[in-house]
């Protein structure tokens, strides 16, 4: 075979333009039919991107976390026609759960679990807030408490008991004392014998700013554990947050020590092996 002679017809005498166009336009026809339809608009991708789309949590408004009558608080979705539901009683929120009134009105300690639930999307995540009822009871946290650890000394320790909330950014916040350590004392003194249901803790948890929260609380009076709380280890990928830890008493007192004890920092964590930070704004006694 010399180089250059024509192959068509040894290769694919069908394809031969000279011996069958009727071939020939045949497959170009069918290329371009294949084209056509690789070309169309899926109609369906939108309606399937909607399916997979979870909702935006819901905008949360609350006119005093902290309250000595009530609370008000707007819960809006993101999404129009969005609806959110909740619950107050630990339970899982669902798409049967009750619809959320708005404005929520709430005059006592709650824990509120919320959800946006739209029909043509996946439904948000669940949302967690709290508020707490506050009375006159504002003991005296003394001097010889575990100092605030600089530059998150804010007021000093009379803001644990001025019945004011720290914000978020608490680094543009004074309400906020931040330690480091891996026991805090806090050493309270209410002046005169008061009978005590409970001691709340206020906190903040920021990950990413490697502050967490205690593995454990206790309350100590005249050298005695009077009432203790044993807290969840951290997981990863949980959201910045406010928290309130409430410690049942059920005991008179005059004076005592909060004992708040930090787990190094876990594994998972950028820091691990290390002491985080404790961020707390406020001890409510009821």
């Amino acid at each position: 075979m010399e180089f250059g002679a024509d192959l068509s017809n040894k290769i694919n005498p069908s394809m031969s333009m000279g011996n069958n166009k009727w071939g020939y336009s045949r497959f170009l026809g069918i290329v371009c039919i294949l084209v056509l339809f690789a070309c169309q608009p899926k109609s369906y991708s939108v309606f399937l991107q909607n399916e997979e789309i979870a909702l935006a949590n819901p905008v949360i408004i609350i006119d005093s976390i902290l309250f000595s009558n009530r609370a008000s608080v707007s819960v809006l979705p993101v999404q129009p026609k969005a609806v959110i539901r909740y619950t107050t009683d630990g339970a899982a929120v669902t798409a049967t759960s009750p619809i959320c009134p708005n404005p929520l009105v709430l005059n006592h300690d709650t824990d509120v679990k919320c959800k946006a639930f739209h029909s043509d999307f996946k439904p948000s995540e669940t949302f967690l807030f709290s508020v707490r009822k506050t009375t006159a009871i504002k003991p005296k946290i003394v001097a010889t408490s575990t100092p605030p650890k600089a530059p998150y000394e804010g007021k000093g320790l009379a803001a644990l008991s001025n019945f004011q909330k720290g914000e978020i950014d608490f680094r543009a916040n004074q309400e906020w004392l931040g330690y480091q350590n891996e026991v805090i004392e806090l050493h309270l003194d209410f002046g005169a014998s008061i009978y005590c249901k409970q001691i709340t803790l206020s906190t903040l948890c920021d990950y990413s700013s490697w502050i967490f929260n205690p593995s454990k609380i206790e309350l100590i009076q005249n050298g005695e554990i009077i009432a203790s709380l044993k807290l969840d280890k951290a997981e990863a990928n949980e959201a910045t947050t406010f928290c309130f830890f409430d410690l049942p008493v059920a005991a008179s007192m005059t004076r005592a020590k909060l004992k708040i004890y930090m787990d190094k920092i876990p594994d998972w964590h950028g820091g691990k092996g290390t002491i985080p930070w404790f961020f707390i704004d406020e001890i409510i006694v009821q």
